[in-house]
């Protein structure tokens, strides 16, 4: 993790220096060459570094890459170096090709090793279970030396949980969260509600490196400020014009570098989670782009903590819960398979079919396509607030009555959320009153509609 954040830092500081904030101009001479970089570090992580494990390249065509492995990246890099440029001669967007290819990479590269651990186990089985029967099926007698060799899963075989995995992605809720919350956390938009409070630990990480930034601001020339100073300044936003997340120079340096990451780590054999190492080369190239000010630096390292911390954490359980587990069937003699195996597929399918999580106002706001919809989900939105934020209130004279403080705190924290909850549900509306949106005003721009039609409609409407 360590070194996918310093990776993703150090790339975006350099490319935003070379392209700055406003590209328009940069792209037009850098634009082929960064392409031509980009594209070959793509093509040999996947092409030349994945085809060692492949089950379709033959060992003498992997020699032959081997013996004329400069001239391949030499030719790579000079003919996505003339596509890119030509690309920009035509006035085209070059990155949306790397942005494209990159997305390509990064699947390749998550399906290179999280394919293993998805279809390694069963086929293990499977291999096992060939083995135990070319032996007779005495399980007494079978060794275990017969999966010591190295063998290549059936290509059929890794089609079909490909194949599987692309339509667990394409339905799968968690996933989105995944994307929503490194998304939210590497955001360079400011004002926005912060999906994670602040800790205490990321306070203190948050002094230390505002007291670093001012010691290495003032030990750099003036010369040398000014020029970084001016790569970074932001372009202004258009009236009516919403923020991004972020732009297509660091989209392009966040697929890159981690699909590059992950398809060398796999090549090596290391142990990684395909995840994490996408999650932090966004952490490093957000913070190297400035989206980590002083306003949002503490809740963006609380919110990285608590990922990392959540993925420690997620180790642990599972190696305690299987060493129990194991030592329940070890104990009860197999017994402990059929009282735990119906509620674990219970629990399963539960989560994954039965559950329906609740949509939020917001997005119920983005999905409506009239005014009538809107006011409707406002109305419900009202009597719920109103409703919490009373008993908040009762509960709150209550424990102050009783001189409890866990309950003060208990509420104020509750009150807190009710409050976070309510801002970031109520953002969509503005934007939609403010900047136009399908559906408002009879399915009118805003910019068409009276000043005075959108205020009066953000009285009426308002939640509270």
């Amino acid at each position: 993790m360590i070194i996918a954040f310093t990776a993703g830092m150090c790339v975006q500081f350099v490319c935003r220096l070379f392209f700055s904030f406003r590209f328009e101009r940069s792209v037009k001479y850098l634009g082929g060459i960064f392409c031509g970089i980009s594209m070959t570090a793509i093509a040999y992580f996947l092409i030349v570094k994945g085809a060692k494990t492949s089950s379709i390249v033959s060992p003498e065509a992997m020699e032959w890459i081997k013996a004329h492995l400069g001239a391949i990246n030499w030719g790579f890099f000079i003919a996505f170096t003339a596509i890119g440029q030509a690309i920009v001669l035509m006035g085209r967007n070059v990155f949306k090709l790397i942005v494209l290819a990159g997305t390509f990479a990064l699947a390749f590269a998550f399906a290179g090793n999280d394919l293993v651990n998805f279809v390694g186990v069963p086929l293990a089985a499977l291999d096992s279970f060939k083995l135990w029967t070319a032996e007779g099926g005495d399980p007494g007698s079978m060794l275990m030396g017969g999966l010591n060799s190295i063998t290549k899963a059936s290509t059929f075989w890794l089609f079909v949980s490909g194949l599987i995995m692309c339509l667990t992605l394409f339905v799968s809720r968690k996933a989105r969260q995944v994307v929503q919350t490194t998304v939210g956390l590497s955001s360079s938009s400011k004002g926005q509600h912060e999906q994670f409070g602040a800790s205490y630990l990321g306070c203190v990480i948050t002094r230390v490196g505002l007291a670093v930034s001012r010691t290495v601001y003032r030990g750099t020339p003036e010369g040398v400020r000014g020029c970084i100073g001016k790569r970074y300044a932001r372009p202004e936003l258009v009236k009516g014009q919403m923020p991004v997340a972020f732009d297509a120079v660091r989209a392009s340096v966040n697929l890159v570098v981690a699909s590059a990451l992950i398809s060398w780590a796999t090549s090596m054999k290391l142990p990684l989670s395909t995840t994490y190492v996408t999650f932090m080369v966004a952490m490093g190239s957000s913070f190297a782009d400035g989206a980590w000010d002083r306003e949002t630096a503490v809740y963006r390292i609380s919110g990285v903590i608590t990922v990392i911390a959540g993925w420690f954490l997620t180790g642990f359980c599972a190696f305690t819960l299987s060493f129990v587990v194991a030592a329940l069937i070890l104990a009860t003699s197999g017994v402990a398979i059929a009282i735990l195996v119906p509620p674990v597929l219970g629990l399963i399918v539960w989560t994954n079919f039965l559950r329906k999580t609740p949509e939020n106002y917001g997005t119920s706001i983005r999905r409506a396509r009239s005014d009538a919809e809107i006011l409707d989900v406002l109305r419900d939105a009202t009597v719920k607030y109103i409703d919490e934020e009373n008993e908040c209130v009762h509960r709150a004279l209550e424990a102050f009555f009783a001189d409890s403080e866990r309950d003060m705190r208990h509420i104020k924290n509750k009150a807190s959320n009710i409050s976070s909850e309510l801002a970031d549900n109520r953002r969509p509306y503005y934007d939609m009153a403010l900047d136009g949106g399908e559906g408002m005003f009879g399915g009118r721009s805003s910019r068409a509609a009276p000043a005075s039609t959108a205020s009066s409609f953000s009285t009426r409407c308002s939640p509270t």
